[in-house]
Parts: C-alpha cells; structure tokens; sequence
C-alpha cells in the first residue's frame, strides 16, 4: 500500500518523507538513486520507525532484514513479505562458529537498546533476557547476497556495540557493499 502511495504522489508530490533518525535515508537516496536495489539491513529493529532502509523499500527495493528480537521480525514477516527476514544475533565470525545462541538482553518488547554486548547491557540497565540464534553477517552476506543479480548496494548495520565485530570479515565476503552505513559507540571507534 506504501509503495502505490508513493507512486500516486510521484517524485515531485511535495511531502518528504523521512524514515531515519538523522536523514540517513535521504543521503541514501541521493547516493543510491536507481530502483530495484538490493540492501542487508543488520539490526533492522522496525520496518518504518528509524529505518534506513524503509524509503528504499517503498521505492522497489528488496533485501534482508536481520534483528536479534523476535518480534520486530515478526512485524517485518508482515509488512516486508518479499524481504527476507531472519531472526538471529550478528556476531563475529568466530562467535557464529562457537555459539550456536547468546543471551539477548532488553527492556521492552521492541526495544532500540536491546543488545548482546556487557558493555552496554550494564550501562543501559536491561533486565529481561532470551537466548537468540547467532549468525555472523560474512554467512548471510555469503549465502543471499549473490542471489540478487549479483548487486549488492547498501549495507546498514547497527547492532548495538557489536558493530565492529559484524564486519570485521568483510574482506573475506563474495560480495562487498556500495554504501556502508555502521553505527558506533565510543571514543576509539
């Protein structure tokens, strides 16, 4: 229904519509100006609220949301239905090949600050936990990114203090990204 909407208004309908926090999102339209792309969006959270890939959807765009709660997958099995969506906890390489689960902490049922890392777990105060299947992005990158016409446009990545450690790999993945968008945390990063 959204992107019929956006059809009917056109390029020049004269509402901007913006999906990120910072307008990330409109950066990204201005660099990846095409249709039909192809984006991995690691720690996805929600399908609109604070998504970097939300207008890319809307404007025929398809990829792979990945988030470590299970109920913004949920969300996203029922508004991004020709999206892959997959549950699970990036990691590093060496944490998907030892763990096959980690402990997701969080605060609410869809939380922004739920998170894998001590670090932030402690600081943040989150006091409700599950276990979450782990994945490591060189695996998702690996086994979906080829299947799309051989693109792949646009990496996001915010997962919440374990960022560095989701691409930590990329040299070793079959395909790199166009565009990276990665979240960080602290003074060293």
């Amino acid at each position: 229904m959204i992107r019929r909407w956006l059809k009917v208004l056109g390029p020049n309908g004269g509402i901007r519509i913006r999906f990120s926090q910072h307008g990330e999102d409109a950066i990204l339209h201005k660099i990846l100006d095409k249709k039909n792309g192809f984006y991995i969006d690691a720690g996805a959270y929600h399908p609109f609220r604070q998504s970097n890939t939300a207008r890319l959807w809307c404007t025929g765009w398809n990829g792979i949301n990945i988030d470590a709660n299970p109920n913004s997958i949920k969300i996203f099995n029922k508004v991004r239905r020709l999206d892959t969506n997959i549950w699970g906890a990036i990691v590093s390489d060496e944490t998907a090949e030892k763990e096959s689960t980690v402990q997701l902490s969080f605060s609410k049922k869809i939380d922004l600050k739920g998170s894998i890392s001590k670090e932030l777990i402690a600081e943040r105060n989150l006091a409700q936990k599950m276990d979450v299947p782990t994945i490591s992005l060189k695996d998702v990158v690996n086994k979906h990114a080829t299947l799309h016409n051989g693109e792949f446009d646009f990496l996001n990545v915010d997962v919440e203090g374990m960022d560095y450690a989701a691409v930590s790999s990329i040299s070793k993945w079959k395909k790199q990204p166009s565009v990276i968008a990665i979240e960080t945390y602290g003074n060293g990063v």
